[in-house]
């Protein structure tokens, strides 16, 4: 399910303490899992990633809050099995990976796909991705991204 909110249907929500703490730290995620809750910092996909690799499990079930997700990070999302996830941008080429797994999506604003960080082309990752028609495809591209850039 993927649904777009308003603020007052967020107000009574769950994920609202997720949502509250990503706005006021600043910081570009935040995960839940039971009364664990983590905040997260670095940019793009990098925090999902290493998680995805070493502690999937944290993954499993949790809640997480995010500032704007593209097919990158839904695919380590959805194979991560995360639960419930709230994003204030979504772009549509994470929306139909979301439409098809069982992941409750709820975004404010819906936008083509997700940009780089100086605005001036798409975001890296969102192209290497786009074509991808599994998210295991995606993760497969996201670490081949990585390991070439970081070189």
């Amino acid at each position: 399910m993927v649904q777009q909110v308003t603020e007052q249907w967020l107000a009574d929500k769950p994920l609202q303490e997720l949502i509250d703490r990503l706005h006021t730290e600043g910081c570009s995620c935040v995960i839940g899992n039971g009364n664990d809750i983590r905040s997260f910092w670095q940019r793009g996909v990098d925090d999902l990633l290493q998680l995805y690799d070493t502690e999937s499990g944290f993954l499993k079930g949790a809640a997480i809050a995010d500032k704007i997700l593209g097919r990158a990070a839904a695919s380590l999302m959805i194979m991560g099995q995360v639960k419930w996830v709230y994003t204030d941008t979504l772009s549509r080429f994470a929306l139909t990976f979301f439409e098809q797994s069982d992941v409750e999506v709820y975004y404010r604003h819906l936008t083509e796909h997700v940009i780089n960080r100086t605005g001036t082309d798409w975001c890296p990752l969102e192209k290497r991705c786009q074509k991808c028609s599994t998210p295991m495809e995606a993760i497969v591209q996201i670490k081949e991204f990585k390991q070439n850039t970081s070189r």
